[in-house]
Formats: C-alpha cells, structure tokens, sequence
C-alpha cells in the first residue's frame, strides 16, 4: 500500500499540481519581469549552497582516502555521488534567474566551478558503476544508476564544451533516457533479463564456490522479477503451463509471496541447482531442549520466561512471585523480596561454542535446529520458602555468533519448601 500511495502522490498528484503553476501565455510572462522569491534566495545562498560546497569537501577527501587505500566501497560511493549531483544541479536550477545580479557573487562562484568539480567525482562514478556491472550484471537498479552515470556525465560534459549552455537541455535530456529506460528493447527491463540471463549461462557452466552461490541468486532474481518463463531457454520443459499455473495463483486468494517462493523452488528444482543461503543473514535455531515436552519430576510448577524485557507477577502457595527478563542476558526472580539475579552468559556462550565445534551445513535450510550434544546445566536459585532452576530452553543465533545479537527462551522449575 506504501508503494501504491508514493506512485499516486509522485506520479499523479505531484505532477498535476507543477502544472497547474505554468502559465498559459509564455510571452506574457517573459514581457513582465518577476520578483525572485526573497526566502528562496536566502535558502539558496546561505543554506543550500555552503551546505553542498561542504559535502563537496567531503566527497574530495573521501575520494583521496579510496585513492590512497585503492579499495572501492561497496555500494556507497554511488550513493553520495548522485546525492550531490542532484541536489547540486537542483540549486543552479533555482539560481538561474538571478546569479548574475549584483551581489550574488557566492552565486556565480558556485554555478561557475560546480561542474568543473564534478569531473573527478563523475569519473570515480562510473568506475564504481563499471566495477560493481563487471562481475554483477546489470539489473532493473544497476540499470538506473548506469543511466544516472551517463546522463550525469553528458550534462557535465555540455555544460563544460558548450558556448550556448541552456539550463532546457537537463530536463529534456533527462525526460529522453527516462522514456528510453522505460519503453522498447533498451529498456531497463528487457536489458535487465538479457543480462542476467547471459549471466546465468555462463555460471551454469562452472562449479566453483561463487558460481553455485550466483546460479541460485541469478535464478531468484529472474524468478521474482520476469516469471519463471525467463529460464525457458535453460531447460527443455515447457515452462508456459507453470507461468500460468503461478499466475492464477497469483491472482487468486493465495498469498503471491508464497506463490513467489514455490515457484523459486520449482525453478531451482527443474535446473538441478541447490538453493543457496547467505550465512551473515540466516538465523539458526539453536533447540538445547527436547522440544515442548518437559521432564518436571521433583518440582511441582513450571513458569515460562516473559517473551520481551520486562516482568510478570503470580502468586504460589501464598508466596508472590515475581519474574523478569534484563536486557544483559540476565533474568530475575523475586519471591516474597527475596531477588536472585541469574546470569545466562556462561550457558549462551557454551551453546555457542558447542555449535562452532560441530560441523553442520549451513546451506541446507533457512533455519536449521541443531541438537545440542551434551545437556546444558540448570541455574539454582533458593528462598527461605521456595526452591528452583531456571533452565534454557531455547538459543536464536545469528550467522554472525555475534554475543549482542543472541536471543534465549527459557522457564523456571519451581518446589515449595514449606506451605503458608
């Protein structure tokens, strides 16, 4: 529905309510001179251009650093680039009108130098868009931001050469590659499947590690974004009847995310190539525990510990109980103002090292449960009226084994000692 909403409001409403502020008669407005907003050249001047010749500084430092180190950040580089382009070439848009007046000289320094700075930022650019499609492929994303590169560098280049500089040629410039980018064979989408088809023809010809990791991630792409019919040339099973299948589906009452994912699995299955997960995101499911049968013999209540940071109340035998979780991997249990505080770190870290020790696939599943190889030990607590353990039931670790991220379920095993 978010996305529903941003298309309305940018692409309808957005666009309807700039247009309604051109006036019919172009020469009309010409032939009398308009007041430039005062609060726009006050933003303009002392807010919108310090601010981008500051992040400009910014970005030229940052360059120095990846020339220095000669290492390409992965994704960023892209991002802060564009970002500046943009916004730089909103403000010279807005100063057009009045940079060469009297005292707005900042202005006319700003519009003057701002491509010339773009060059060394426009070339890392596209190094950076080069080096990420090389070994990627393009995609419907990586298309855009090869078209941003290009058009970023076309405007550059024009505003640099040209004697006749034209502050029309940016938004018609841009308005042709956008249509471009939307409509016939050099459009996002269809250049996006041909590559990453290509792509996939040449990994299903390899068996090394990052090849059987990309077949997968190459078919999940084409699967989630052209339909499983995009893998028609890979296989000599008519693929047409499942496409349908799948879209009926779709459009029925079946949630389409699922539909998505069964139809991941029969792509996957067809091509005999074995699913692939990304062990820094996949949570594994560590079970210490037997499953939701517990063994209770010499006890006589069973207390579950809360879900979320916080405490809960009962009463047994006449004895207020009160129980929380801490945010320090730590629990307490308060009987009669009687509190014990229990550590769970030595318990979550030799679960930890028990499950480093033990050789499991990680690659099999999305979330794996590992039985662990020898019982983890009870934590004892002990008042004047009531005994007990509290003992872990279940561990959630990341891919990670980051300490920070671990998360347990566990309960309390409670005795009366004496009856009020």
């Amino acid at each position: 529905m978010y996305g529903y909403i941003v298309c309305v409001t940018m692409v309808g409403f957005m666009t309807i309510f700039f247009l309604s502020g051109v006036p019919r008669d172009f020469k009309a407005l010409n032939a009398v001179p308009q007041e430039y907003p005062k609060w726009l050249k006050i933003f303009t001047q002392y807010v919108l251009i310090p601010l981008l010749s500051v992040y400009l500084l910014i970005l030229l430092a940052y360059e120095g650093k990846i020339l220095i180190s000669w290492t390409l950040p992965k994704g960023y580089v892209s991002t802060l680039i564009l970002g500046y382009a943009v916004a730089g070439i909103l403000s010279l848009l807005l100063i057009y009108p009045i940079k060469d007046r009297e005292g707005n000289g900042w202005m006319r320094i700003f519009a003057r130098f701002f491509y010339v700075m773009l060059i060394p930022l426009v070339l890392l650019l596209l190094l950076a868009v080069w080096k990420r499609v090389s070994v990627y492929g393009i995609t419907e994303a990586r298309y855009i931001l090869i078209l941003l590169a290009l058009w970023l560098t076309i405007v550059t280049v024009y505003n640099l050469f040209s004697k006749q500089q034209n502050i029309k040629f940016i938004p018609v410039s841009l308005c042709i590659l956008a249509l471009l980018a939307v409509y016939g064979p050099q459009s996002a989408f269809v250049v996006s499947r041909y590559s990453q088809t290509k792509r996939l023809e040449k990994m299903l010809k390899q068996d090394d590690t990052f090849a059987r990791i990309e077949k997968a991630q190459i078919i999940s792409y084409l699967v989630q974004n052209h339909g499983i019919l995009a893998l028609q040339e890979f296989t000599s099973r008519d693929l047409k009847p499942l496409q349908d299948r799948f879209e009926q589906r779709v459009s029925g009452a079946e949630w389409k995310y699922d539909i998505k994912a069964r139809q991941l699995d029969t792509a996957l299955a067809i091509l005999k190539v074995p699913r692939q997960l990304d062990k820094n995101i996949i949570e594994r499911d560590v079970a210490v525990s037997s499953g939701n049968t517990v063994l209770i013999k010499g006890y006589d209540y069973l207390r579950p510990l809360p879900n979320d940071v916080g405490e809960e109340e009962f009463e047994i035998g006449g004895s207020t109980i009160k129980v929380a979780r801490l945010k320090d991997q730590k629990v307490t249990i308060s009987i009669d103002g009687e509190t014990s505080t229990l550590s769970i770190s030595p318990i979550l870290n030799q679960v930890q090292a028990e499950f480093k020790a033990d050789k499991l696939n990680l690659m099999e599943g999305s979330t794996v449960t590992y039985k662990m190889p020898k019982p983890v030990g009870d934590i004892s607590f002990e008042t004047s009226n009531i005994s007990g353990v509290f003992r872990i039931s279940d561990v959630y670790i990341d891919g990670r084994d980051a300490a920070s991220t671990k998360r347990y379920e566990g309960y309390f095993l409670l005795r009366l000692k004496t009856t009020k």
